[in-house]
């Protein structure tokens, strides 16, 4: 990829200039010498350009070996460490490689291998899908047949083969629109560009549309990689965590159908035993998981939830778990 493209891209760190070069052993330089030296950056630049095409296979063993210029002006140790620590995650390297959206793809993958929720033809929804990478896997795991809806807060672009709507999840105009989406193919309420009409129906029209599209409207997977910004305080972080997977829970109740799968991520702490029985009277089978692309230094856990149980009364089970 070309600088001009990976500037354009803005799945790369607008901090960083990535100039491709097949020689690791060239360090980082910081802007501020290479700017003060044009005979050096005209160098690397005449490198780019000149040097000769090369295989897919090539480039994609030695796309990792890149001369970055780092905008080193203003950033904190913190900060390069973590830009270190990015550079050299395998996953992070793989990710880019296979375009996915974030190295988060590799841990569903790994729990679907396991678990086997996702499969061709069935419906799936995910929840705070920003920025994609859950979706993409889904969208390939479910082909053919099957239908993918992200859902989320932020305006964000649903990866290809996806649909996608701006809303809260737990609002009933939310359900409605999803309702309708896959109620007329998954493709009745999409526009060209991937996204679902926003919902913004009124009350009486919600009402009519509840009672008329109840019995039709099956999700079978729901998924939640959802993670409040984290403030370094653990009590607040894994409270912040639990309280989202309530939500995606309230979500499951009303939405999912019976048999229907859910795997929610979480921060562990001391609440996370009390969620986990709740998901126990709602589903038949759940296991706590720790995937091998989840770094070991992170407290994040994912909940496998499998089949959801049939006759379930949401509005009693709701006021059992939250009053």
């Amino acid at each position: 990829m070309t600088v001009t493209a990976r500037l354009r891209n803005r799945r790369y760190n607008p901090t960083e200039l990535h100039l491709a070069n097949p020689n690791p052993s060239i360090r980082p330089i910081p802007i501020a010498t290479a700017m003060n030296s044009s005979r050096l950056l005209t160098s690397l630049f005449r490198q780019l350009f000149t040097t000769p095409a090369r295989s897919c296979q090539h480039q994609q063993h030695r796309a990792f070996h890149a001369t970055r210029i780092i905008l080193d002006k203003g950033k904190s140790g913190s900060s390069k460490q973590w830009l270190q620590r990015q550079g050299r995650d395998p996953y992070n390297i793989e990710a880019k490689l296979k375009q996915y959206k974030s190295r988060a793809a590799f841990k569903l993958i790994e729990m679907n291998d396991a678990h086997k929720f996702l499969r061709p033809g069935i419906t799936v929804v995910d929840l705070g899908f920003a920025p994609g990478s859950w979706t993409q896997v889904a969208v390939a795991k479910t082909r053919p047949g099957g239908s993918v809806l992200g859902i989320d807060v932020i305006p964000a672009q649903p990866p290809a083969g996806a649909s996608a709507m701006q809303a809260n999840f737990l609002s009933r105009r939310a359900q409605i629109a999803a309702k309708e989406f896959f109620a007329n193919g998954a493709n009745g309420r999409a526009s060209p560009g991937g996204h679902v009409q926003s919902p913004e129906l009124g009350e009486a029209h919600l009402a009519e549309g509840s009672a008329h599209r109840e019995d039709i409207f099956t999700v079978n997977v729901v998924l939640s990689d959802m993670m409040a910004n984290t403030t370094g305080l653990t009590v607040a972080d894994h409270g912040a965590s639990m309280d989202l997977c309530d939500a995606a829970l309230v979500f499951c109740l009303d939405a999912l159908t019976t048999g229907g799968h859910f795997i929610c991520k979480f921060f562990d702490g001391d609440e996370a035993p009390a969620f986990e029985d709740r998901l126990k009277k709602v589903f038949e089978k759940v296991e706590r998981e720790k995937p091998d692309a989840s770094r070991k230094t992170s407290r994040e856990g994912y909940f496998v939830a499998m089949n959801k149980r049939a006759n379930l009364d949401a509005k009693a089970l709701k006021k059992e778990f939250w009053g």
